[in-house]
């Protein structure tokens, strides 16, 4: 499966009892002008404030005279999330998240320094 590359803009808590649109407009009113800066291959990751849902939201995109979401939802089984974990995460569902390293590439950087 080849993966679709993405930029990774902002991480934020979000209730995911909300739909899609809800939330994207939740994000719009933190961050000003976030659609105006939010480009068609940027995503927002969003997690609920258990840290056991994930999402990466796109910008959505009006298709006549609806508005369209791109999404990628996450269900995680062993405990909550991890931020190291981002890219993994995006991997599992497609995606490469270009501007973030690997769990393992933070790794290999810390135990580096150490030596």
């Amino acid at each position: 499966m080849r993966k679709r590359s993405v930029r990774l803009r902002l991480v934020e808590t979000v209730d995911f009892r909300k739909s899609d649109m809800t939330i994207w407009l939740e994000l719009e009113s933190r961050h000003h002008k976030l659609a105006e800066s939010f480009g068609p291959n940027d995503v927002a990751a969003v997690k609920n404030s258990h840290g056991t849902q994930l999402m990466f939201l796109s910008r959505p995109v009006h298709l006549g005279s609806t508005w369209v979401f791109r999404s990628e939802r996450l269900r995680l089984t062993s405990g909550s999330w991890n931020p190291l974990r981002l890219t993994d995460y995006a991997n599992s569902v497609g995606l490469h998240l270009e501007n973030l390293p690997t769990f393992e590439d933070i790794l290999r950087r810390i135990t580096g320094a150490l030596k």
